[in-house]
């Protein structure tokens, strides 16, 4: 066990391609070791393999593709801009126009009141306007804009969502470039693919130079690391001054996988435990947890590790990841073995336990969230320029409400990410207060019943 918790301490979510191992086959030596760590009744830990990690990618969204023209040429009785009833249509159409005169690019930012990192990406526009003179920045708030829902989701037009959304349009309103590609939404620019992609928009809409895009490409990953928006946190006022939550206490028969992080490995009863906290008790949701400054804003709980040390763990419990969902002409939902997750804390001296699915509202029926989670087990990318290989789901995508073709664990029915057509939301009556420290319990769902 001692190697298995230094090679995840050696090996963060990136790692060079000149290495002894790429991150599948560190995947595959986790899983060997775990094995050789279980006791002898205990079934070999299956290995991961290319098809769960690796192969599966979203199609990648067609250069200049024409919007309809109801986005240049808003109708008669369309309800103009007034004091707090902006018309999405107007604005945009105002906004093509007035870029097109000064010979600029329309950059349209997607977002909606609530999200924290639309609020990051418009602030980094507008502290970085010099590096973008060839652009006109919009912000089309899909929720409380009038027009603003149908707007976004011709835009988006069926391909990956989420927000921020945003797309780069020319003076007749054609799409150059828009925020999907390989790993879908790239949303604020976080991970090294995100970033990249960002600079390949920028490239596709404008003649900088490759200093130039450099230069963006170390403003934008600097400005991710300084500016922490306050809504990521979504901490409500009569909470701030709540008590320091205390650790739970860590069982000794749980063997470490991390110095650092809060995940451990219960080999007895084949679990993965990981450390986290609630961060979000109301709202809309597309995540149920994810890793550290990631997607706070939309989901419940942010663990303390790395999500390729969850895949990590999960191997060495012995669940085998099956595939992502797959988007295009036909939609698959993503496959793989049926999770049982529990979520505990402690409260007023008593310790609790519930199913993931009870802090989750699904608002189509007003009750608790009817699905079971699967091990998808996302994907990896590989870095052209640097050679690094990363795990797709570091962006945020652990445990998914909203499927995504980078989920770890994903749902297995189709769960839109767009905005308008989200499903589920926080159940704030039945989640403790912002803090609270809480244990993930994953096990598969076969052993789970056993």
């Amino acid at each position: 066990m001692n190697e298995l918790v230094n090679g995840l301490n050696r090996h963060p979510s990136g790692c060079s391609a000149r290495a002894s191992r790429s991150l599948c086959s560190f995947f595959m030596a986790l899983a060997t070791l775990a094995a050789g760590c279980a006791p002898s009744t205990q079934a070999p830990v299956a290995k991961a393999d290319s098809t769960a990690a690796g192969s599966v990618s979203s199609p990648n969204n067609p250069s200049a593709t024409e919007v309809p023209q109801k986005v240049v040429e808003a109708s008669e009785s369309t309800v103009a801009a007034t004091e707090g009833n902006v018309d999405a249509e107007v604005l945009l159409r105002d906004s093509i126009s007035k870029a097109a005169t000064t010979g600029q690019k329309t950059f349209v930012i997607i977002g909606a009141e609530w999200c924290g990192w639309c609020k990051k990406l418009e602030r980094f526009m507008k502290a970085n306007s010099q590096l973008f003179p060839g652009y006109k920045v919009v912000s089309i708030d899909c929720e409380e804009m009038v027009n603003g829902a149908t707007l976004s989701d011709r835009l988006i037009d069926g391909r990956d969502g989420g927000l921020p959304w945003t797309v780069i349009l020319d003076k007749d309103a054609k799409e150059i470039a828009c925020s999907v590609g390989s790993m879908g939404n790239v949303g604020f620019p976080v991970a090294p693919g995100e970033v990249a992609h960002f600079i390949e928009m920028i490239r596709l809409s404008s003649d900088k130079s490759p200093e130039q895009l450099d230069e963006i490409r170390k403003q934008l990953v600097q400005f991710e690391k300084e500016d922490h928006p306050a809504e990521t946190s979504s901490v409500d006022e009569d909470e701030d001054d709540l008590p320091p939550c205390p650790d739970l206490a860590v069982d000794p028969a749980w063997q470490s996988l991390s110095d650092t992080e809060k995940i451990w490995i219960d080999q007895k009863n084949e679990t993965l435990i990981v450390g986290g906290q609630i961060c979000l008790r109301d709202g809309p949701l597309e995540f149920f947890a994810c890793p550290p400054n990631t997607k706070e804003y939309e989901s419940v709980i942010v663990v303390d590790c790395k999500s390729f040390k969850v895949h990590a763990g999960l191997l060495a419990v012995g669940i085998k990841p099956g595939r992502p969902v797959r988007f295009g002409e036909e939609y698959r939902s993503a496959e793989g073995p049926v999770l049982d997750i529990t979520v505990e804390w402690d409260w007023e001296g008593e310790r609790k336990k519930v199913r993931a699915q009870e802090l989750v509202k699904h608002l189509p029926t007003d009750g608790e969230m009817p699905y079971e989670w699967i091990f998808a087990g996302s994907s990896f990318w590989k870095d052209e320029e640097t050679g690094e290989e990363h795990y797709h789901a570091e962006g945020g995508e652990l445990i998914c409400l909203s499927n995504f073709s980078t989920a770890t664990i994903d749902l297995p029915v189709e769960s839109s990410q767009q905005n308008s057509k989200l499903i589920f939301s926080a159940f704030e009556p039945r989640i403790p207060p912002l803090g609270t420290k809480v244990y993930l319990r994953i096990r598969e769902k076969e052993a789970a019943a056993e």
